[in-house]
């Protein structure tokens, strides 16, 4: 009977001594995307500390707090100190962690219409049967660009040429950029194209 008590007594003590373990203790914070993070990217942050936590964040100008089982954050960058400190606090103890942050690109675009000069911008409007009209990204370099379109339209180009505007031409032209840190920054482009009014003849008379 004393041996039946005390392994009771033991498995009852480790199950005591587990549970309070599990309870006030949070694994390593894990994110949903791998870092290093590209700024504006929204993450999820986790450390497993099944509930009643606070979270926190800093990078030295951008900060904030939350609770919950997760913490989802859009990652803020600073310029001058690319890292990003995540906390989490259960029971008093606060564990962090620190993540690397490398600045979003800026993408912007031009448009030139019949080579005539480019110049800044984001939309165009032109009647169909318009000679020539181009769209490019503006960041440096030439590589890194795709662009998706009307027509099926996909190029992994820094601009697209479309000659010989037709009506099925028209609608949203998506460039993505992509840099080194595989960070990226898109902007839509909007072309609208105009139906040619029908020319009728007319009879005056004899002139």
């Amino acid at each position: 009977m004393m041996k039946k008590t005390l392994r009771f007594l033991s498995f009852l003590a480790i199950t005591l001594l587990t549970t309070f373990q599990i309870n006030a203790q949070c694994l390593p914070i894990t994110a949903d995307v791998a870092p290093p993070f590209c700024e504006g990217v929204e993450v999820e942050f986790d450390a497993d500390c099944n509930g009643g936590v606070t979270w926190a964040y800093d990078d030295g100008v951008n900060s904030g707090s939350g609770s919950g089982n997760t913490f989802d954050l859009t990652i803020p960058y600073n310029s001058a100190s690319p890292d990003i400190t995540i906390s989490v606090t259960k029971n008093g103890t606060t564990y962090d962690s620190v993540f690397m942050v490398n600045m979003k690109p800026v993408l912007t675009t031009e448009v030139n219409l019949n080579q005539a000069g480019w110049n800044a911008g984001s939309s165009a409007e032109v009647c169909e049967g318009f000679n020539d009209i181009r769209f490019r990204g503006i960041f440096p370099g030439n590589a890194g660009y795709s662009w998706t379109g009307p027509n099926n339209l996909n190029q992994a180009t820094r601009g697209i040429i479309l000659q010989d505007v037709t009506l099925a031409m028209d609608g949203q032209y998506e460039v993505i950029y992509t840099d080194a840190n595989l960070c990226k920054d898109t902007v839509i482009v909007d072309l609208t194209v105009f139906e040619t009014p029908a020319s009728t003849a007319t009879n005056d008379g004899a002139v």
